[in-house]
C-alpha cells in the first residue's frame, strides 16, 4: 500500500472520528439538557481553551495540554482506566468515619446520653472485615474524571448506590461528553436507591460544601465507608480528597439533635409570644461606618486599649462570653450577639456581668434562644435560624412576609455576629479577637474572662470544655506568618467564617475585612497590624443604632397565632412514629442501607419541615454508628449481632422522644451551668446574680 493511500486512509479514519465524536456530543448534550439542565448550560456554548480532544500518536483519543503542547495520558486511556479499576478492586482503602462518645453537659437530654449508650456497647464488639472493595458500594467518590472510560468500568464490576463526581477542569469534562455515551451511566443512576451527583469546574472548598448538601439530603450513613477512586493527580483533584477527609468529619457535629431541636422549637413558640422584634432583611443596602465583631480571644487583650480610644468611632458588636471581658475592662458593647439556646447561657450571663451594664445594650440572637436571655438586655432582637425546627413555625406566623432566615450563623457566636454584621450591611469590619486557635498554651481566652475562674473552681475528676484540652491538636497557617495551633471546632468555625466572608465578598465588591488577630489567617481577612489601622470618624451612634432598628427590626401581631395547638403543629410528627422505627428483618448490606433510606426518607423536609427538623439529626447519627459497626461484616451472624445491638438502642431511643415530646412539646430549658451553681455557694466569686 502506498503512502498516499495510507494518508487517504488515515485522513478518512479521522473524519468518521470527528462525526462520531460530534454525534457523541450532540446525543450527550440533549441528554443533559433533559436530566441536569445546569451541566447542560455550562457546557452549551462552552469552547476549551486549556485542555483539548486530540488524536495522539497511537490512534487513541487523549486530552493534549495547549500550554504544554503534551498528552494528559501517556498511554491508552481506556487500558489506563482498566489498569486502574483493577488496582481499585483489590487494594482500595475505605475512609471509614466514626461516630464517637460526646460529653453529656445536660443529663436530662436523651439523644447523647442513649447515643453514647449505643456507642459504649459497640466497644465491646467488633467485626471482621475484608481488605479488598466489597461489591456494594454505597458512596463512591471519583475524584478526576478525564475521558470517562473508567465510569462504565466501574458500574459493571460494582453495585455503587452513590456516586460522586468531581473534575476542576471543565475542558476535561467537555472532552468526555464527545467520547462517552453518558446515557447508561444517567439511566443506572435513575434506578431507585441511586443517585449522582455532578460537581464541575468548581475549586474544592465549594465541591465540599456540595458533598455537605449530599449528606443532608440522603443522610450521614451514606458516607459512613467512602471509597475513593482518585483517576488523575491534578493538584485541585487531590486537594479535594484531602479537604474532604479532615473537614466532613466536622459535619457529624453540625446536623443537630432531637433535644435541641426540641428546645428550639418550644423558645421559638414562646420568644413569638413576646413583645420582642423580629429580625428582618429587607433589600441588601451598604453601610460604610466601622464595625468591630469582638470575640474572646486571647487576641482581644491586645485591643483593649484601641477599642477604648475608638468607642465613639466605631460600632462594638461583642460576641457571647467577650461581654464579661469587655465589662472587667470598662467597654460597653453596643450591640451584643448570643445564639446558644440552652439556660446555661443565661446562667453565665447574669454571673457574669451585672444588670446595670446590660440596660443599655441590644441583644442580637437566633430564635432558638432561650426566652430570658433576652429579657436581659436593654433591648432584644432574634433572627431566624436556619435549619431549625422553630424556625417553621416562625414563617408561619410571618405569612404572607416573607423572613429571610440568617445564613452562615453557625457553629460558633463568632460566625453569628459576623453573619449579623454582613445582613445589617457593613462592609468595613474589623475582627477583634477571632483568633479559632491558642496562640499561646497558657490562655485560650481573654485574660479577662470568667473561664479562668471556673477552671479555678473546678475539682478533682471535673472537666471543663471551654479549655478544648480533651481536644486533638490542629496547625493552621497563622495570620501574620507561621503556624498556630487550634481545635477542631475552632477550625470548623474558622472554615465557616470564611465560606461567609467569600458570600460578602460577592454581593459588595467594595467590602472590606480587617484581622489584627494573632491567631489563624482567615480568608478574605486582611492581615493588619493594629498599629496601621487607618483613623475613622466620629460617629452620631444614636442616630446609626435607631436607623438599624428601623431597618432590621420588625414587630408583627398575628392574632392565629394563640390558636396554635402543639397537637396540630406536631400532627405529621407524631403519624411517622412507628414507621421511622427499624424493621426486624433485614438479612444484609443492602438491605440494612435501603431500611436506613426508607426512613430517612420518610422524615424528609419535603413530608414536613418540623418532623424532620426534630428528627433528622439524631437519625443521622444513630444510623451513622449502626452503619460504621454493622456494615461490611464477612461474618453473617456477626452482621446480624452488630445490627441487632443498634436496632435495640435506636427503637427505645424513639420511644423516648416520643413520650418526651408529647409530655412537654414546647418545653423552655432550664437546666443551669452547674459548675456556676457550685461558685455561687462559694464567698468572693464576683458573681453577679
Amino acid at each position: 500500500m502506498s503512502e498516499a493511500l495510507q494518508q487517504l486512509l488515515r485522513q478518512a479514519e479521522l473524519q468518521k472520528l470527528q462525526l462520531e465524536t460530534s454525534l457523541m456530543y450532540q446525543k450527550n448534550l440533549a441528554l443533559f439538557k433533559e436530566r441536569f439542565p445546569s451541566i447542560y448550560q455550562l457546557f452549551e456554548k462552552h469552547q476549551s481553551t486549556d485542555v483539548q480532544l486530540a488524536v495522539d500518536n497511537q490512534g487513541n483519543l487523549n486530552l493534549i495540554n495547549q500550554k504544554g503542547k503534551h498528552y494528559v495520558y501517556n498511554s491508552s486511556p481506556a487500558e489506563l482506566s482498566k489498569k486502574q479499576v483493577d488496582r481499585f478492586s483489590k487494594h482500595t482503602k475505605v475512609r471509614k468515619f466514626r461516630i464517637p462518645e460526646s460529653p453529656i453537659y445536660n443529663p436530662e437530654h436523651l439523644y447523647i446520653p442513649k447515643l453514647n449508650e449505643m456507642v459504649q456497647e459497640y466497644q465491646k464488639y467488633s467485626a471482621a472485615r475484608e481488605n479488598a472493595c466489597p461489591q456494594f458500594i454505597v458512596n463512591l467518590m471519583l475524584s478526576g474524571i478525564g475521558l470517562g472510560y473508567q465510569i462504565p468500568m466501574l458500574l459493571e464490576r460494582f453495585d455503587i448506590q452513590h456516586l460522586f463526581l468531581y473534575e476542576n477542569c471543565k475542558d476535561t469534562f467537555h472532552a468526555s461528553l464527545h467520547v462517552i455515551d453518558w446515557q447508561p451511566i444517567l439511566n443506572y443512576f435513575r434506578e431507585s436507591g441511586r443517585s449522582i451527583t455532578f460537581c464541575i469546574g468548581v475549586d474544592p472548598r465549594k465541591a465540599l460544601a456540595q458533598v455537605e448538601f449530599s449528606i443532608r439530603k440522603l443522610g450521614l450513613h451514606t458516607h459512613m465507608f467512602t471509597f475513593v477512586f482518585q483517576h488523575s493527580q491534578r493538584k485541585e483533584e487531590l486537594d479535594f480528597i484531602k479537604i474532604y477527609e479532615s473537614e466532613i468529619r466536622s459535619f457529624i457535629g453540625g446536623v443537630g439533635y432531637f433535644d435541641d431541636e426540641q428546645i428550639g422549637l418550644g423558645h421559638a413558640y414562646h420568644n413569638l409570644r413576646s413583645d420582642h422584634a423580629v429580625f428582618k432583611i429587607p433589600e441588601f443596602r451598604s453601610r460604610f461606618e466601622r464595625l468591630a465583631v469582638v470575640a474572646n480571644g486571647p487576641s482581644l487583650d491586645d485591643h483593649l486599649e484601641y477599642l477604648k480610644q475608638n468607642s465613639d468611632k466605631i460600632l462594638i458588636l461583642s460576641c457571647g462570653s467577650a461581654l464579661g471581658s469587655l465589662y472587667r475592662a470598662g467597654i460597653t458593647p453596643d450591640f451584643h450577639v448570643e445564639m446558644e439556646r440552652d439556660y446555661a447561657m443565661t446562667d453565665y450571663i447574669k454571673f457574669d456581668t451585672p444588670a446595670e451594664f446590660r440596660k443599655n445594650i441590644t441583644l442580637l440572637c437566633l430564635h432558638s434562644v432561650a426566652p430570658e436571655t433576652l429579657n436581659q438586655f436593654g433591648d432584644a432582637c432574634y433572627a431566624v435560624k436556619v435549619h431549625d425546627a422553630g424556625a417553621r413555625l416562625i414563617h408561619d406566623y410571618y405569612k404572607p412576609q416573607k423572613l429571610v432566615e440568617l445564613a452562615f450563623c453557625n457553629p460558633t457566636v463568632s460566625n453569628c455576629a459576623l453573619a449579623f454584621a454582613v445582613y445589617m450591611g457593613f462592609s468595613n469590619i474589623h475582627l477583634i479577637g477571632t483568633d479559632f486557635g491558642i496562640p499561646d498554651d497558657s490562655q485560650h481566652h481573654s485574660k479577662n474572662s470568667l473561664h479562668y475562674q471556673m477552671e479555678q473552681a473546678l475539682e478533682d475528676g471535673e472537666t471543663f470544655d471551654y479549655s478544648y484540652s480533651n481536644s486533638d491538636d490542629l496547625f493552621r497557617e497563622a495570620n501574620f506568618g507561621g503556624t498556630i495551633k487550634t481545635h477542631q471546632v475552632l477550625d470548623i468555625s474558622r472554615v465557616a467564617i470564611e465560606r461567609l466572608l467569600d458570600f460578602a465578598v460577592k454581593k459588595t465588591p467594595e467590602f472590606t475585612c480587617d484581622n489584627s488577630n494573632k491567631g489563624a489567617k482567615i480568608r478574605h481577612a486582611m492581615p493588619v497590624d493594629l498599629a496601621d489601622i487607618d483613623d475613622f470618624p466620629v460617629l452620631d451612634k444614636p442616630s446609626l443604632i435607631k436607623q438599624i432598628k428601623q431597618t432590621h427590626f420588625h414587630h408583627y401581631t398575628n392574632s392565629a397565632f394563640e390558636k396554635i395547638t402543639s397537637d396540630a403543629l406536631l400532627k405529621k410528627f407524631y403519624a411517622v412514629q412507628a414507621s421511622v422505627k427499624l424493621r426486624d428483618d433485614i438479612p444484609n448490606d443492602k438491605a440494612l442501607v435501603q431500611e436506613l433510606d426508607r426512613i430517612t426518607k420518610t422524615v424528609s423536609e419535603e413530608y414536613d419541615p418540623i418532623t424532620h427538623q426534630l428528627l433528622r439529626g439524631s437519625l443521622s447519627c444513630f444510623f451513622g454508628s449502626i452503619v460504621e459497626n454493622s456494615l461490611y461484616a464477612t461474618d453473617p451472624d456477626q452482621f446480624q449481632h452488630q445490627l441487632n445491638l443498634g436496632r435495640k438502642h435506636y427503637n427505645r431511643f424513639i420511644d423516648l422522644i416520643y413520650e418526651r415530646a408529647r409530655a412537654e412539646p414546647f418545653k423552655v430549658d432550664d437546666f443551669p451551668l452547674q459548675l456556676l451553681q457550685k461558685m455561687r455557694e462559694k464567698k468572693g466569686t464576683g458573681a453577679h446574680g
